[in-house]
């Protein structure tokens, strides 16, 4: 290992192939470090460094004199294969970061930057200021990153100038004024007082700070976030442009002691394509054209636009102190969301009950949710594991429990219920509606005008839930009643069934046998079918006349009149 000095004259150093720390002092020096880990000092004058292969760090100069102003000079610094470290110091540089992850500093002065292979970070040049935020200098630097991750630091959007090939890597701009990325360049990320931050044709990551941001992704599929990591304070911006865009907002706002401390209030604007878009409270997002998704929290507004778009949607229970007495009591922060008529099949995501509002077609229940309602449109709803009750209001729906005992309600309109898993229970409404039990023992309640009623697996009951009605099985197609063991006439009272040896085996082809419940003032009529009477049976408590025809079973409550042969 070596030390060199040069003098105030014009000087060419050359280190050793070990680790050399070579100054070349006053004078326009030529510094050579050749192999090993070197460091190179310029100083005064326009020199020339080149690092050598090894870990190079190469310093053109800078004036060190707070008393006396002598320029750093014009160099050029070539830090050669490795991982080096170039700073041009003052003056007009040149520095090339060549093989390896370089790290490159133009400092003041029209610098230009080659990093060269490898992942390298280059710095046009950055002034300190006030409360550690960054400025550019006033002079046209030139940064080429080469092939590579690269990092570049830029202070100066107008006089600083990114040039990149396309397919070199993925390169990162941290910006300290507002920033548009030139081509090929793909993240940014704003730093200091920086507001503005846009990006280009390519799929940009944009990141904000502190401040007021404005970020626009422009064209491209795009990941827009105000802040990470931290809660950033600021009424921010985001476009995401052309593109399916992703888009981040976190806002500040909690209830303190009866009050409403809302820290800033974010817009996100998808733009065209299909985006997704993130807020947390107080923030106002709007899908744009496309088939957009987004995430709503707390208090705050979401509007889908034009396409298919699906939200999210929670809401947060805060504990808030009346000012005048002190007492706690609980508020309840919903998101508010719209959409216009005509603009797409929407579908709304909820963590709490809900109710879907007009021109949104379908609801799926998550987490806590138990109860979904829908509206006039032909609405689809979808429950989730607990017992939920669903209920499609007006419209033509089609409504899916799942594994809970749920309770599915078509109402109006020509509706579809499907229980799945779980004992369910199906109630038809109005209309020409089709119910499907499936797994669990189920009970589906009895319209004479629907198209299908199929109880699925278990021991599922078709029940009849006001007064004076006539269930005629034989009048019915086969496949109209399926999957059926029950049949209760309870009601309000006055019901009467009518069936054939032949449509208690089309009921439940895996019992053969039916169960038939009801009160006085209710019949059941089946004449003409070799029906032998075989005592009585006890279910649940409950006697039962007994008879059988064949490989068919009928039980039928003892309060009920019976006309049976």
């Amino acid at each position: 290992m070596a030390t060199v000095k040069g003098t105030p004259s014009n000087d060419t150093l050359t280190g050793t192939p070990f680790a050399d720390s070579i100054f070349g002092l006053a004078g326009n020096d030529r510094l050579l470090g050749l192999a090993g880990n070197d460091f190179l000092d310029g100083g005064v004058g326009n020199d020339y460094l080149e690092g050598g292969h090894g870990n190079d760090t190469l310093f053109g100069g800078v004036n060190n004199n707070p008393d006396i102003f002598l320029p750093g000079g014009n160099d050029t610094l070539d830090g050669g294969i490795g991982n080096d470290v170039l700073s041009g110091g003052d003056g007009n540089d040149v520095l090339s970061g060549g093989a390896g992850n370089d790290g490159l500093g133009g400092d003041d002065g029209s610098d230009i930057l080659y990093g060269g292979d490898g992942n390298d970070t280059l710095n046009a040049g950055t002034v300190y200021v006030e409360n550690n935020y960054y400025l550019g200098d006033s002079a046209t630097d030139f940064l080429y990153g080469g092939d590579g991750n690269d990092t570049y630091i830029v202070g100066d959007q107008f006089d600083d100038e990114i040039i990149e090939a396309a397919n070199a890597g993925i390169d990162t701009v941290f910006a300290y004024t507002n920033y548009q990325l030139s081509a090929n360049v793909e993240n940014l990320i704003l730093q200091g007082r920086a507001t503005t931050g846009i990006g280009n044709n390519l799929n940009n990551s944009i990141t904000g700070n502190f401040s007021n941001n404005i970020l626009s992704g422009g064209a491209g599929n795009d990941i827009i976030n105000f802040g990470s990591g931290s809660i950033y304070i600021g009424d921010d911006i985001l476009y995401g442009g052309d593109g399916n865009d992703t888009l981040y907002a976190h806002s500040y706002s909690r209830l303190f002691n009866g009050y409403n401390y809302s820290q800033d209030e974010d817009i996100l604007y998808g733009g065209s394509g299909d985006d997704v878009l993130y807020s947390d409270v107080n923030c106002v997002l709007y899908g744009g054209s496309g088939n957009d998704t987004l995430y709503g929290y707390s208090y705050g507004s979401l509007q889908g636009g034009v396409g298919d778009d699906a939200y999210f949607v929670s809401r947060e229970i805060v504990t808030a102190y009346d000012p005048f007495d002190g007492f706690p009591y609980e508020v309840i922060l919903t998101v508010g969301i719209g959409e216009t008529a005509n603009a797409g099949t929407d579908t709304v995501y909820a963590s709490y009950d809900y109710t879907l509002l007009n021109n949104f077609e379908n609801l799926v229940l998550l987490n806590d949710a138990t109860i979904g309602n829908g509206n006039s449109l032909n609405n689809a709803i979808a429950g989730n594991s607990l017992n939920n009750i669903l209920d499609g209001k007006a419209g033509n729906d089609t409504l899916q429990g799942l594994s809970g005992n749920d309770t599915l309600i078509g109402s109006d309109g020509d509706d579809i219920l499907i229980g799945a898993q779980g004992n369910d229970r199906l109630i038809g409404g109005r209309g020409i509606d089709e119910l499907y039990g499936g797994a669990g023992n189920d009970t589906l309640t009895f319209g004479a005008i629907d198209k299908r009623l199929d109880g699925g697996g278990g021991i599922d009951t078709l029940a009849v839930d006001v007064s004076g009605i006539f269930v005629d099985l034989t009048i019915l197609p086969n496949d109209r009643i399926t999957g059926i063991e029950i049949i209760d006439l309870t009601g309000t009272g006055n019901n009467s069934l009518k069936l054939t040896r032949l449509d208690l085996l089309d009921l439940s082809n895996t019992t053969n046998q039916l169960i038939v419940k009801g009160n006085a003032g209710d019949a059941v009529t089946s004449t003409g079918q070799g029906w032998l009477i075989g005592g009585t049976s006890t279910v649940n408590g409950i006697a039962y006349n007994r008879y059988t025809s064949g490989a068919a079973t009928l039980l039928v409550d003892t309060d009920i009149t019976q006309t049976i042969s």
